[in-house]
């Protein structure tokens, strides 16, 4: 078994925004490389948990999804992707965490 775990507060507050609004290689690197993190936690032959410990924004709300098992503390915590909130083309890897993972009633909301 494997655990994951942010700090107290925050699981994880997405990417690197500095390097995404620069645009160009490096945000399409750090955008490829969240979705194969994700896919690996998908695919790993040991159950993930996911302790979220708090606010799980962009990419952290699609590896929050990606794990086996998900805990958390109850509190006014934010789970979201940015893309929904700023009407952005939700990248196709997202779409196919949400669509395993949630009802179908709560993916049409969150697409």
């Amino acid at each position: 078994m494997v655990v994951l775990a942010g700090r107290p507060g925050v699981f994880s507050g997405g990417f690197d925004l500095g390097v995404m609004s620069a645009g160009g290689q490096g945000s399409v690197d750090m955008l490829i490389g969240g979705f194969r993190l994700a896919e690996r936690l998908l695919m790993f032959s040991a159950p993930i948990v996911i302790a979220c410990t708090g606010h799980a924004v962009a990419i952290g709300a699609f590896l929050v999804l990606s794990g086996d098992y998900r805990v958390g503390p109850v509190g006014p915590y934010k789970f979201f992707a940015k893309e929904v909130a700023l009407g952005l083309v939700m990248p196709r890897a997202a779409v196919e965490i949400l669509g395993q993972r949630l009802p179908p009633a709560a993916f049409s909301s969150a697409v």
